[in-house]
């Protein structure tokens, strides 16, 4: 798996589901999903860290401290995704 940066409008699919991260200014993308719920955001803090990869903090929704830490923005953007859901669990409505 590359952990080179997202692109500017980058698909992830996430427990079948699919996901946008969407680079809203240089360095800082937003998760969405199609009905533009937002889910957190990463920023590239640096652009070679220790192993030359980028490194990038991950935000919960509306939060300002970092959640998250490191150079798989895939792999925290998929932890924000689950932190998410678990703090806003979905009722599914039986008919």
């Amino acid at each position: 798996m590359s952990k080179d940066k997202p692109q500017k409008h980058q698909k992830l699919e996430h427990k079948g589901r699919e996901y946008t991260v969407q680079k809203i200014e240089s360095g800082h993308w937003q998760i969405t999903d199609d009905a533009g719920v937002v889910y957190g955001s990463i920023e590239m803090i640096a652009r070679h860290g220790a192993d030359e990869d980028p490194v990038y903090n991950g935000y919960e929704p509306g939060q300002e401290h970092l959640s998250h830490f490191g150079s798989d923005w895939i792999g925290i953007t998929r932890t924000l995704l689950n932190e998410f859901e678990a703090a806003h669990p979905r009722t599914i409505t039986h008919y």
